[in-house]
């Protein structure tokens, strides 16, 4: 700002000499035309080891940042698997082999031989109860066998009688005493008194056979008839072989004939009863492998093809049923144990797998290493399908026969996705 002179009034500045402005102008701009600008050069790296980026998915270390990370590779493979299903199944007895026990007969149980879980063999005896009908049986028996051997002996006596008159009369026709006609009766009356001998005998035949037929239905044996004593038990005894899965019978008890004593089941074969989810169900199929491994039995693998599918859930839980026919030998499977069950599936090999360590994430990508040779390799986004074992199935990304990191495939990702991966936590 410009002071008033001592007058009042403010002094005028000399006008600038525009020639001479002019040529600084031009003098400034010739000497920046003249001077070279170099760039600045870029910072050198920490690391002379560190990862060479040769495009934005492409790295390549240094040899001694290759030694140093320990990196291994392995190619990639096809795998022949089972998209299996896994559910739970139960072992049950096979209904075509479970038989009750009844008494043929009522009565009161006098002996009880056979607990619940016993494994019984075919005509085993299981219980002894009093039966009236075995009594009535044997009785009428010695009765009527008593009666016909009065029979016999009368008839026998008859028969020596009649020898007796045949061989008089024989000799007085010899001698001409006697006629023809009295010679022909005592024949006849000979032929009669030995058939009346054979029949009487013949029919304590049956008579015996008749009782030990009756009695045999109860599981009794008929006696020397000598002894005259009745028998007035019979036994329970088991048609065929199994394990006594229900007992609703003890000493002391009066059965009857609709009663079920025991219930039985031959356990050399039994069912496995799988349940079958409303997902899976178009899944499975008959004649599909499935494995059992019981709870009780944690090292033991029973395997057998499903053979039976149920139409309908038959119940609200909404869950199917399938079932195996499992042989049992040794009986190791028994109704009612529970445990899990996987239905194997058709193989596939249209898909790759790869070890779990080979694969890498970050954020929702998954990752893994090709390696290109060179020390060069390349960041290959993959989908991952199902997990096998130690592994995975592959979806999409990597083809059978591609070399990719395993071992150190962690360390290539630290080392040479760090400033990549700036922002991972």
């Amino acid at each position: 700002m410009q002071t008033p002179n001592r007058l009042g009034t403010t002094p005028r500045l000399p006008m600038p000499n525009i020639k001479r402005l002019s040529a600084l102008v031009l003098t400034a701009l010739f000497v920046a035309a003249c001077t070279k600008t170099e760039p600045l050069p870029e910072p050198a790296p920490a690391n002379d080891h560190a990862a060479k980026p040769v495009t934005s998915d492409t790295v390549k270390l240094a040899p001694d940042a290759l030694s140093k990370i320990g990196l291994r590779t392995t190619r990639v493979f096809p795998r022949a698997v089972h998209d299996d299903i896994v559910t739970t199944g139960q072992i049950q007895a096979d209904e075509n082999r479970v038989f009750h026990i009844n008494s043929l007969a009522p009565g009161r149980v006098l002996d009880d031989r056979a607990i619940l879980g016993d494994v019984i063999a075919r005509g085993q005896t299981l219980a002894i109860i009093e039966n009236l009908e075995v009594a009535r049986i044997y009785a009428d028996f010695i009765r009527r066998y008593h009666e016909n051997e009065v029979e016999i002996k009368d008839s026998e006596t008859k028969l020596a009688l009649a020898v007796n008159n045949l061989t008089r009369t024989q000799q007085l026709f010899d001698e001409h005493i006697a006629p023809q006609k009295a010679l022909i009766q005592a024949q006849t009356e000979h032929i009669l008194a030995t058939r009346a001998v054979e029949a009487f005998k013949e029919k304590s035949t049956h008579i015996e056979e008749e009782a030990r037929s009756l009695l045999l239905a109860y599981g009794v044996t008929l006696r020397d008839i000598r002894s005259e004593k009745l028998q007035t038990t019979s036994p329970i005894t088991a048609p065929r072989g199994g394990v006594i899965t229900k007992k609703t019978v003890t000493v002391g008890d009066v059965v009857s004939v609709q009663q079920t004593l025991y219930e039985v089941a031959d356990l050399t074969q039994v069912w496995l009863d799988i349940t079958i989810y409303d997902k899976d169900l178009p899944r499975v199929k008959e004649g599909q492998i499935a494995n059992f491994v019981s709870d009780s039995l944690p090292k033991r693998v029973f395997t057998g093809p499903i053979n039976y599918m149920r139409p309908s859930t038959g119940d609200n839980t909404r869950t199917f049923l399938a079932r195996v026919s499992l042989k049992n030998p040794g009986f190791l499977l028994k109704p009612g144990m529970f445990g899990q069950v996987t239905i194997l599936e058709p193989e596939d090999q249209s898909k790759v797998y790869v070890p779990a360590e080979a694969v890498q994430s970050y954020g929702k990508e998954n990752f893994v290493f090709v390696d290109l040779g060179g020390a060069r390799y390349k960041k290959q986004p993959i989908q991952l399908g199902k997990k096998v074992e130690e592994g995975f199935l592959i979806e999409t990304g990597v083809s059978a026969g591609e070399p990719i990191v395993t071992k150190g495939s962690f360390n290539l990702k630290a080392a040479v996705l760090k400033g990549e991966f700036a922002e991972e936590e």
